[in-house]
């Protein structure tokens, strides 16, 4: 199913469970508008297209996935912000340039695929933050970030994570949550400690790989070469075909700095 054939059985099934609404779809570019939003479906496609359902189980999702959407649009933190109630919501996300939105939303670009970004949190994902937003609330861009880095490492602390052997060296990290935050832990400076004290104290850096948003992957460069050069083969082939993609290369990372090797 491609892109087109998605939207317009997408189109369908909106049609069905929410009759109330208008749903108006460009399907060539995966697009689908109704009375109050504006959907994109390309990430949501690339989210569930592995995923072997049933025709009763994909307009499920659909569903449940739409309801979620709609119960975003009715929260006055996310339509309306007021600073005392977003500021405990604000959290930095990672997030791909190509967005187009980003030119009127709070980021800080650090690669040439990828950004750091102001995000206000609702329970089912959250809304950029926009540079209006900021002036309203009488905040600077470097405050927002601030704030933003200290709410996402309280919501993070607990944080799941898989560590795998590997020839040449202490090991892999691997960061595979579901709370829409993966990647973004590298963002924070203690999360970077926690790689290079775990895998390589001496060295003292690490790569990490994000390819999208609900993955990450750290390495030391004492792994071996053969086993380097499948991750960052993987990276670039997950970074195009996984939803919410993000970087196709490798990071080099320190307690301080994020560097992509491009």
């Amino acid at each position: 199913m491609n892109l087109a054939e998605f939207t317009a059985r997408v189109q369908g099934i909106l049609e069905k469970q929410f009759p109330d609404q208008r749903f108006v779809a460009n399907p060539e570019d995966g697009v689908i508008v109704s009375d109050s939003m504006r959907f994109g479906l390309a990430n949501f496609m690339a989210e569930i297209q592995g995923a072997a359902l049933s025709d009763e189980q994909f307009e499920d999702r659909i569903t449940q996935h739409f309801r979620h959407a709609f119960a975003m649009a009715q929260d006055d933190v996310l339509v309306t912000p007021d600073w005392e109630r977003a500021k405990p919501r604000l959290r930095l996300q990672l997030a791909n340039l190509q967005i187009p939105e980003f030119n009127q939303t709070i980021t800080f670009p650090f690669s040439n695929e990828v950004c750091s970004a102001v995000v206000i949190d609702a329970p089912h994902g959250y809304a950029y933050v926009h540079k209006q937003y900021a002036e309203s609330w009488g905040q600077t861009t470097v405050d927002l970030i601030e704030i933003a880095r200290e709410n996402l490492g309280e919501a993070v602390k607990n944080t799941n994570l898989m560590q795998v052997p590997a020839p040449g060296g202490s090991g892999l990290i691997i960061v595979q949550e579901t709370d829409g935050y993966a990647a973004a832990r590298i963002l924070l400076p203690e999360f970077r400690e926690f790689l290079i004290e775990k895998l390589a104290p001496r060295a003292g850096f690490v790569w990490v790989g994000v390819p999208n948003r609900d993955f990450l992957i750290a390495w030391p460069d004492s792994v071996a070469p053969e086993i380097q050069a499948s991750i960052r083969q993987q990276l670039a082939v997950d970074s195009k075909q996984q939803h919410h993609p993000l970087c196709s290369v490798p990071l080099r990372v320190t307690s301080e700095t994020i560097s992509p090797v491009e």
